[in-house]
């Protein structure tokens, strides 16, 4: 579901609840790389900048897209 999300740009950048980061592994550089492998580059990029703005109080980019309806095999 989370792909379908980042096609449809409906991601701004990604999250996490790492806040004990001793007992929990945090792995924000190896997201943007597998977002930057399956997806592209720039995007990447933009999750970073992203990231950034909302630490700032800045406006974030998001290029927002309806998702497409799922079609029911029933239906002809």
């Amino acid at each position: 579901m989370s792909r379908k999300f980042i096609k449809a740009g409906q991601c701004a950048c990604f999250a996490s609840d790492a806040h004990d980061l001793p007992k929990r592994q945090y792995q924000y550089s190896e997201a943007l790389k597998k977002l930057s492998k399956e997806f592209r580059s720039d995007l990447a990029q933009q999750y970073e900048d992203n990231a950034r703005a909302f630490v700032n109080g800045d406006n974030v980019q998001l290029d927002w897209q309806p998702l497409g309806k799922k079609k029911k095999f029933w239906l002809f």
